[in-house]
């Protein structure tokens, strides 16, 4: 048998929930050219992905676009792959839901294009091997993982480019590991620099390159229209592999039934290269980057940076966004009544794995990523507790699973999560009645690796083609005079509490630069008392160095929330000259109309601050990366009402701050 290099292309095609606006660009930069290329070229085989949102715009806009899409089919030039419809990460979603997301796309793909062998897309290749067992009980044949996987379960580098099979309590999947040489020189690297690759993996045992990588990564990446379409780059790659007598195009199936699988191997809990290090804590980040730059290809299988599942802890968003899904699929998987599968799609869009995690891609420093998944899991709550009654009053309990608690005061109107253990600040609060959003999306400034590279200085406009893993571009000029960080706090909300001197300014706390003469930012709460929608918690701590109670009432009515805030002087010396502040952070989709008052999403919401005359207004912005570049990014609208106090020996004081919320 002649030596050959059997390829197969693989095209992820991916949108997050709350991106649809920009859908139709993708479609014209990427997915429209990529397609009609491909039309040109029969010989081409490919695997495509399309995650949901691309394939509901697709059903509902683009069916000139599933018509191009079911030609290719026909003449069996294309296959089409499963995966969780929704692309969520699998491992962190219950295996219920894993099942779910799964029929769910065999079921509305599989009407117009029907599987002969099911080729599964893992979202962002995050593997853990207990997913062998549910994958093979979804029908799924075989997936696309990295290389990367199959050198960490042991295989050399000789043996990378042939399928492996895995399995867990006796059932199994197929694995075949997209080559990463390859994907970083397609479509970037000179074609004869493509072909001696291609060329130099040809084995006369059926060695197969797995070339899988994002579809946007053909024209919506920067400089790759022009590189690919304009300058026909791609085309010359097809031309190439269409005139090459070593280069054999071939499908996942036809592979399969013709060579078969290698062996079976045990992949541990892992993704690619990059995403181990972006998982990791910043200031290991550039340590992990530069190791892997420095080993040799043995040594590279053991610098893996962390497991995916940090980013949870990394981000506490994230745990947040997390935790909530995880108790609203416990509800409406316990729904029998006919809204079910209503409940369920919405549960499975809160699932969308953009914004749990940031590497490259902006994800979730992406407030309106964030808002669109909590969106659709307060849809889907709501849904659940029509049917079968909500749990309403007020719970205490480990909502993070840390033995930290959790205060939850749910109505009928809203639901609130207020961290006792933090701050006692309210980090999730959810209007179900109107808009179904939480209108406390936020994320707090926290250093990220890529800030130390920041120069200051807008970069200019990038013309060559690159892979975006060497791209470093600042999109906007002065972004170091935004690097600040929020250090002394676990998350935004609403009802932290800061203590400054007489005189300080709201651009200092904006800095984070003010003495903070309390001790309660970060303050342990205990419960004094609970109502069928209020709570009242107190903390005692330190201000100006004497001892005081802090006590918080939260008050939730119709349309309303009362926050009511006592601060006792437990000294037998007074406290002077001391701004009370309590900050509110809402989401930022509510734009602010004038002093006070918030607007978006269909509500209104108006902060108003009892007996107070000055409130101050600023809005929060991360530095963060992004497949285009640094930018600064909308994180919160924040608002201060500010008090200024004395306290003589023994004397209490307090203060109101309403929250009305109403529809616009």
């Amino acid at each position: 048998m002649e030596k050959v290099t059997y390829l197969i292309f693989g095209f992820h095609c991916h949108q997050p929930v709350g991106n649809e606006d920009y859908l139709e660009k993708v479609f014209k930069k990427s997915y429209d050219p990529l397609i009609d290329t491909l039309r040109e070229h029969p010989r081409i085989k490919a695997f495509f992905h399309y995650s949901g949102p691309v394939w509901d715009y697709i059903f509902a806009v683009r069916r000139d676009y599933l018509d191009k899409l079911y030609h290719l089919y026909e003449r069996g030039q294309i296959e089409i792959a499963t995966g969780g419809y929704y692309e969520p990460i699998m491992p962190i979603i219950p295996p219920i839901d894993r099942l779910g997301q799964i029929h769910l796309m065999t079921e509305r793909v599989g009407k117009h294009f029907p599987f002969t062998k099911r080729g599964m897309w893992i979202a962002e290749r995050v593997w853990e091997p207990q997913l062998a067992y549910y994958l093979a009980k979804a029908g799924v044949d075989f997936i696309i993982l990295d290389d990367e996987h199959l050198k960490s379960a042991g295989v050399v580098s000789a043996k990378l480019h042939y399928p492996y099979v895995v399995e867990d309590l006796g059932a199994k999947v197929i694995v075949f590991g997209s080559s990463m040489d390859s994907r970083y020189l397609i479509p970037y690297a000179p074609v004869e620099k493509i072909k001696w690759f291609l060329e130099s993996c040809a084995s006369d045992d059926g060695a197969v390159i797995t070339n899988a990588d994002d579809g946007e990564k053909f024209g919506e990446w920067p400089g790759t229209y022009h590189h690919c379409y304009e300058e026909k780059h791609l085309e010359h790659i097809f031309n190439m592999i269409e005139n090459s007598s070593v280069i054999i195009p071939i499908s996942f199936s036809e592979y399969l039934e013709r060579f078969g699988v290698r062996d079976k191997v045990v992949i541990p809990a892992n993704s690619y290269q990059e995403m181990g290090e972006w998982a990791s804590f910043a200031p290991l980040v550039d340590v992990i980057h530069n190791l892997n730059k420095k080993a040799d290809v043995q040594e590279k299988i053991f610098i893996h940076g962390t497991s995916w599942r940090n980013f949870l802890k990394k981000y506490r968003e994230s745990d947040a966004l997390h935790k909530k899904m995880l108790e609203v699929s416990s509800l409406v998987n316990s729904m029998q009544g006919q809204r079910k599968e209503e409940a369920l799609v919405e549960l499975y869009q809160g699932q969308c794995n953009c914004p749990y995690w940031h590497g490259l891609f902006g994800g979730l420093y992406y407030s309106h990523l964030r808002g669109a998944n909590y969106h659709h899991l307060i849809k889907a709550e709501v849904f659940a507790e029509e049917e079968i009654g909500g749990n309403w009053g007020v719970e205490i309990r480990d909502f993070f699973a840390d033995f930290t608690r959790v205060a939850i005061i749910n109505s009928k109107n809203f639901k609130l999560y207020i961290d006792l253990d933090a701050g006692g600040i309210i980090f999730e609060l959810d209007e179900k009645k109107h808009s179904k959003q939480n209108i406390v999306v936020t994320k707090k400034r926290q250093y990220e690796a890529y800030h130390s590279k920041i120069k200051g200085q807008k970069s200019e406009e990038i013309k060559e083609a690159k892979t975006i893993h060497e791209i470093f571009v600042e999109k906007q000029n002065n972004l170091k005079d935004y690097l600040f960080f929020d250090e002394d706090i676990k998350m935004r909300g609403i009802g932290l509490v800061r203590f400054a001197p007489a005189g300080t300014s709201s651009k200092q706390i904006y800095e984070v630069n003010y003495q903070e003469l309390g001790n309660f930012l970060q303050a342990s709460y205990s419960v004094l008392k609970t109502g069928e929608a209020s709570l009242e918690i107190a903390a005692t701590g330190r201000l100006s160095e004497k001892p005081v109670e802090l006590i918080k009432s939260f008050l939730v009515k119709e349309e309303e929330i009362i926050l009511t805030y006592k601060v006792k002087n437990r000294s037998s010396m007074p406290i002077r000259d001391v701004l009370f502040i309590p900050e509110v952070n809402l989401s930022s989709f509510l734009s602010p109309k004038s002093p006070g008052e918030f607007k978006g999403a269909s509500l209104k919401v108006n902060v108003i601050a009892e007996g107070n005359q000055t409130m101050w207004y600023y809005q929060i912005q991360t530095v963060s990366g992004s497949e285009s570049g640094i930018e600064l990014t909308p994180q919160s609208q924040v608002i201060l009402p500010v008090w200024e106090i004395n306290l003589s020996e023994g004397e209490e004081k307090e203060f109101i701050l309403r929250l009305n919320i109403t529809k616009e």
